[in-house]
């Protein structure tokens, strides 16, 4: 095969069985004790929100009933849940972590964290990472107890917030302080996994090989696909508060999230609107026809441009609908198809290379219900 292409293909889009957005509800309205920040979720559907400016915990139940779990802790942050339904929260003042059992007791499991936000457990269930805010790292610890270690610090680590990890051990670490989301893996080596269009990232989840992030200070949702393009999955990208379709809702300083156990379902912590918000997931319907009328696109000039041999292609999309993003040489001969999917509004981003492709020029071509737009593009070896 010749070259490649980030995300995956159109056949293994189909076999993985990706997820769009289709509606936006509200699960819990006016949570006008505190502002949740954070979401995490037990096996059963029981949500856990902490908020750090009240020193409180919310249990939250899968009927939206809530209630107060834990009040007067030092300002809780980012939280997990263990195999045995426990509640480990990041205590920011204090820099230390607490495990909660169900009825609301709790020890101190380990301390000496800068500023803990996110944490997680890793796939094999015996080490706890967290991200310190004020350190620009991620440290572990055992859950049995033991000694706090640094994992990764620094390498573009600025203001770690969200943690997810994948089936392989990799760590995702978003930052709270810039739009850029990083990976390590199991050794701690590091890299650059995907950068959100939104000017602070939140906190992150991951359900079958898609990433789910929140987009703070954007007001949007964000998915993002295995190899780290990333896309809107909800929210028009102003401030407010409306429930419907995906690419009509509103969200103000969206923060935590957390993915239910069937996978179809996304909780969102809405801060600016004191609320808990549910995106529900449909698989993807690639070969479903725009049954809408008004579809317009912006095709942006891809960067870097001249390219050797990789470059970023972006678009906007007025609303929903079925789009292809192709590659074509000078003579018109097709090199690659980029993406053929059904997207949300917003701005969407994809990752092209080709390092077979000879030095000239080449076409990136953005074509939905009968219009085309085409941007040229220069290979210099």
């Amino acid at each position: 095969m010749r070259g490649f292409i980030k995300p995956l293909l159109i056949s293994s889009l189909l076999a993985t069985g990706f997820l769009t957005a289709q509606t936006v509800s509200t699960l819990v309205a006016d949570i006008n004790l505190a502002f949740p920040e954070a979401l995490s979720r037990t096996r059963d559907n029981i949500l856990f929100s902490p908020s750090g400016r009240q020193g409180v915990i919310y249990r939250i139940e899968p009927d939206g009933q809530f209630t107060v779990f834990a009040q007067n802790q030092p300002f809780p942050q980012g939280g997990t849940v263990d195999d045995a339904g426990a509640f480990l929260v990041s205590l920011y003042n204090t820099g230390m972590v607490r495990r909660f059992d169900r009825d609301g007791s709790f020890i101190n499991i380990a301390g000496g964290f800068q500023g803990p936000t996110g944490c997680v457990i890793n796939p094999g269930g015996d080490t706890l990472y967290v991200a310190n805010y004020a350190g620009n790292s991620v440290s572990k610890v055992p859950l049995a107890g033991g000694t706090v270690l640094p994992f990764v610090a620094g390498g573009g680590i600025n203001g770690p917030d969200g943690l997810v990890f994948d089936e392989a051990g990799n760590l995702y670490i978003a930052n709270f302080n810039d739009n850029l989301i990083h990976v390590a893996d199991p050794r701690g080596n590091l890299r650059l996994f995907a950068t959100l269009p939104s000017p602070n990232s939140g906190y992150l989840t991951r359900g079958g090989e898609q990433f789910y992030i929140t987009g703070s200070r954007g007001h949007q949702i964000f998915r993002i696909f295995p190899q780290g393009d990333v896309s809107v999955l909800a929210g028009t990208g102003a401030p407010g508060f409306r429930d419907g379709r995906a690419d009509s809702a509103q969200f103000s300083t969206p923060n935590g999230i957390a993915i239910n156990a069937a996978a179809d379902s996304l909780f969102i912590v809405d801060v600016g609107n004191r609320a808990i918000r549910i995106i529900e997931l449909t698989p993807t319907a690639i070969d479903k026809p725009d049954d809408r009328s008004g579809l317009n696109f912006e095709l942006l000039p891809n960067y870097p441009n001249p390219f050797n041999p990789e470059t970023t292609l972006s678009f906007r999309l007025s609303r929903s609908g079925t789009v292809k993003l192709a590659v074509y040489d000078i003579a018109g001969r097709h090199i690659r198809t980029v993406i053929q999917d059904r997207l949300g509004a917003g701005l969407h981003r994809f990752r092209f290379s080709d390092p077979h492709l000879s030095s000239g020029v080449y076409f990136c071509q953005l074509s939905a219900r009968g219009k085309v737009a085409t941007q040229k593009m220069l290979v210099v070896r």
